[in-house]
């Protein structure tokens, strides 16, 4: 394959009106690459083979810059008020997007606030027993010593 693609290169540059000599330099300057882009080839195929490449696949994904908890309160309220809901049904209650609603969804799990599990084909949300304890004791404090100062 290799014979064939100089010979068909040196054909065209006489063809084309170079001299004798310019094509074999030409040939010996293509041989040359040619044997460099196989060497590199064989080099990244060996390193290929070695390291097992895996393409790395970039997924954006967002999170909290800092916590508004009055967001929190509303969705542990919802949840001790109601019991357990799914995740649309809690970004309804709370007046929130979806996405925001899972980002702090999220984070909720993450501190082990909440508990996810699955009922047929949905994530149910449930309040923990962390997440019941903070309402009771520090959020709906808060709520009361607001409705007193009025």
């Amino acid at each position: 394959m290799k014979i064939f693609v100089f010979e068909f290169l040196k054909l065209i540059l006489v063809t084309v009106g170079c001299s004798q000599k310019s094509a074999k330099k030409m040939n010996s300057v293509l041989h040359y690459l040619v044997q460099q882009y196989l060497t590199l080839k064989s080099k990244k195929d060996s390193l290929h083979d070695t390291y097992q490449y895996t393409p790395s696949v970039s997924i954006k994904t967002k999170e909290l810059r800092r916590i508004d908890w009055r967001i929190v309160k509303r969705i542990l309220n919802v949840l001790y008020c109601e019991g357990p809901m799914r995740k649309t049904h809690i970004a309804i209650k709370c007046n929130l997007n979806y996405s925001q609603t899972t980002l702090y969804l999220n984070w909720l799990d993450m501190v082990n606030f909440i508990k996810k599990s699955n009922d047929d084909r949905f994530e149910v949300i449930t309040l923990s027993n962390k997440g019941a304890d903070l309402y009771v004791q520090k959020l709906k404090e808060i709520e009361v010593s607001v409705i007193e100062r009025k």
